[in-house]
């Protein structure tokens, strides 16, 4: 059985449960250590199966050397940038006390998506890059020969840090990430708690139907209060996975999977994404739809064709690359 609770039991409502308790009981994100990078991709990226990998960052200072006390007393007046919060900017001093205070009943700020070679570059020595990071075709300037400047996926891949205090959420709810970008978020400080939902199962999570991207990546389904199941029936049909990650796990996650998090303590993960032949048509997709919302009814065509003629040039470059290392 999927989860322990269903509409019938409660006469169509779920006693104003949680998304975590309607996924209770379901089954757990494998863990292994000691991977190959063969066997990582070959038996996860490349069957879409996420995975926890446990022994990655044994080396790395940033395991005993941040938290969020660190961070207030070196960053505290540096403006979270492209966040708001009570409709203000804030400093990382005002996000982080109140983090620091965070209760169920009243859980703080989770910040996102703070680029660290911008903000706290000196911090790079803190922690090491991964093998299973590499390739990033999101790094090789050819790869985004056709992409204006300002377009979203030239800063799609970029190392940030997610950061929020004990029993706070993502604001995004359910979604699914942009561009279809794979995702490594490696935890450093804390626990946090995560649910998944396969690719192929977006329309039981009620996407936003106007949103760019090819899966509709925003999911309606609340995740504080999911107590008028009437409202979302087809939500008892999904198959989530549930994995709980501590300070030095590696949580790796396949393009497409529909995914929500909150932090069980005070919480800080350094997060990657990144392309290469496991996703590179999910992200030309992605990138094709995206022309349409980006330019006007009469551009979009040539734009979407650009970007997606870009991809698939660079992926056929790189096909030939291959052959000629492998004879």
């Amino acid at each position: 059985m999927a989860h322990t609770m269903s509409v019938d039991e409660h006469d169509g409502q779920a006693s104003h449960a949680t998304i975590w308790d309607y996924f209770a009981k379901v089954p757990e994100v494998e863990r292994h250590d000691n991977l190959s990078y063969e066997e990582f991709y070959s038996e996860f990226m490349g069957r879409s199966k996420p995975v926890i990998i446990t022994d990655a960052t044994s080396n790395w200072p940033a395991l005993t050397k941040w938290s969020l006390p660190f961070f207030r007393e070196r960053y505290g007046d540096v403006i979270v940038p492209n966040q708001e919060w009570n409709n203000q900017r804030r400093s990382m001093a005002e996000y982080i006390d109140a983090m620091m205070i965070s209760t169920a009943d009243n859980p703080g700020p989770y910040i996102s998506a703070l680029h660290i070679t911008q903000l706290f570059p000196e911090l790079l020595c803190d922690f090491h890059p991964q093998s299973v990071w590499e390739p990033n075709w999101l790094d090789n300037p050819s790869f985004l020969r056709g992409f204006p400047a300002d377009h979203s996926l030239r800063h799609t891949s970029a190392l940030v840090l997610n950061m929020g205090g004990k029993h706070s959420t993502i604001r995004d709810g359910i979604h699914s990430d942009d561009f279809k970008i794979q995702t490594f978020v490696t935890q450093v400080v804390g626990e946090k708690e995560w649910l998944f939902f396969p690719p192929n199962q977006g329309n039981y999570l009620y996407p936003h139907r106007y949103e760019f991207t090819s899966a509709n990546s925003r999911s309606h389904v609340p995740v504080a209060d999911i107590a008028d199941l009437v409202e979302f029936p087809l939500l008892r049909r999904a198959t989530p996975l549930r994995a709980r990650v501590g300070a030095g796990d590696m949580l790796c996650m396949p393009s497409g999977w529909w995914h929500t998090t909150r932090a069980l303590s005070e919480s800080i993960a350094v997060v990657l994404g990144i392309a290469n032949r496991y996703n590179w048509r999910q992200v030309r997709r992605d990138v094709i739809v995206n022309a349409f919302a980006r330019h006007k009814w009469y551009k979009a065509p040539i734009g979407a064709a650009l970007y997606a003629g870009s991809i698939t040039a660079f992926r056929l470059s790189e096909a030939f690359k291959n052959r000629a290392t492998e004879r």
